[in-house]
């Protein structure tokens, strides 16, 4: 049996890459969808003061892709208390709340100790802090000019 040679166009392949695309969007869907099925049926289940449990929360929390699943993820949080830490760029860098995990130099003195932007989002428990929100913070300091070569 002689070996076939099969020729796909560019328009085929764009074709494919979108069905592609299509299918793992379903997926992750429906993936997320058995995940917070699951997270709620836990916490309906077990002691909700299960660190185990409330770092699965978080965790499915960060995977969240969208607003509304950024939105479910937090509702289920809140049923055992767990709350998003407010924290944006402009923001002023609080050690107690925020861990710094980068920083941006800037010459202007109003932003330096200020948040550039949000890496990760923070949680906390009541007064019990659950995760520190990562930033990136502004500091003092110029740039230097690119090297040429």
């Amino acid at each position: 049996m002689e070996p076939t040679t099969t020729v796909v166009s560019l328009g085929d392949a764009s074709i494919i890459a979108g069905v592609t695309g299509l299918l793992l969007a379903f997926v992750f869907l429906v993936l997320w969808r058995r995940a917070t099925d699951r997270v709620a049926s836990a916490v309906e289940h077990s002691d909700p003061s299960s660190a185990a449990l409330i770092s699965s929360l978080v965790a499915l929390a960060d995977l969240s892709t969208s607003p509304a699943q950024r939105g479910q993820a937090s509702k289920v949080l809140a049923t055992v208390g767990v709350e998003r830490i407010e924290v944006g760029p402009g923001d002023d860098f609080d050690a107690e709340l925020h861990s710094a995990v980068g920083t941006e130099l800037t010459d202007d003195a109003g932003l330096i100790g200020q948040v550039v932007y949000v890496a990760r989002d923070g949680w906390s428990r009541g007064d019990e802090l659950v995760r520190a929100a990562e930033v990136i913070v502004w500091v003092r300091g110029t740039k230097a000019p690119p090297v040429e070569p």
